[in-house]
């Protein structure tokens, strides 16, 4: 089944110029390269509520050129296409690595892991809910499971 993979903004988020998201599934203990992503904000501002902040399977930096005439709101771009087969779906779990939240509770309070399917139905799935588990790596470094 194909899959869209995203993380969207629960609450404002501050961006700073150097900013990022790095993301990737993690299957099997492994990280799947093809769903390694990145997400630079090379200019300041706020991720609005219900904005995608970040993606998988693509790299992009974020800057005034960008924006339509320097305005509109800062979003960004959707994610690559994920094949994954559906016996695996309920063992994947989800890296975050970021220099902007650096606390886990924080995490969960910013953050909803959007999943769309390829016929258009799309499930949210905010990372405070008491069944989504937040592992701490390191400082902005996350491990997240959720049943999808």
């Amino acid at each position: 089944m194909n899959y869209y993979f995203s993380w969207k903004a629960e609450k404002g988020i501050d961006v700073n110029p150097g900013d990022y998201f790095e993301t990737a599934i993690i299957a099997d203990e492994k990280i799947l390269p093809e769903t390694v992503g990145r997400d630079e904000y090379n200019l300041g501002g706020m991720l609005l509520p219900e904005k995608r902040v970040a993606g998988f399977g693509r790299v992009k930096t974020y800057n005034l050129g960008n924006l339509p005439a320097g305005l509109g709101p800062i979003e960004a771009e959707p994610s690559k296409k994920v094949v994954l087969q559906e016996d695996i779906l309920p063992k994947v779990a989800f890296r975050i690595a970021t220099n902007i939240i650096l606390d886990q509770g924080l995490l969960a309070q910013y953050l909803c892991l959007d999943v769309t399917r390829d016929d258009g139905t799309s499930i949210q799935i905010p990372l405070s809910r008491p069944d989504v588990a937040i592992s701490w790596q390191s400082r902005g470094d996350y491990i997240v499971t959720a049943q999808i």
